[in-house]
């Protein structure tokens, strides 16, 4: 927790949440914000399933909403896609 991260696609960020088997939280600025926003992230069991909650504050713009909806979108995709071949 209160590390400061970057990703190779210059993205910062830092966990500031950690609750076991409940959530956690972490700043996220991409390389081209002036801001900072938050993220939480939940994995809750329903019935035999998982289900992956992601919500994010402290955007700035409708766009920065829509890019984060769409790149939360293809991340989630992706994992179901992974999934689906069992």
């Amino acid at each position: 927790v209160n590390k400061l991260v970057k990703t190779k696609n210059d993205i910062e960020g830092k966990l500031t949440a950690f609750t076991r088997n409940s959530h956690l939280r972490f700043s996220w600025k991409n390389s081209d914000w002036e801001n900072s926003s938050i993220v939480e992230l939940r994995i809750k069991k329903v019935k035999e399933r998982s289900q992956i909650l992601f919500h994010q504050t402290n955007l700035s713009s409708i766009e920065q909403r829509t890019q984060m909806k769409n790149y939360w979108s293809k991340k989630l995709n992706s994992i179901k896609d992974s999934y689906d071949d069992d």
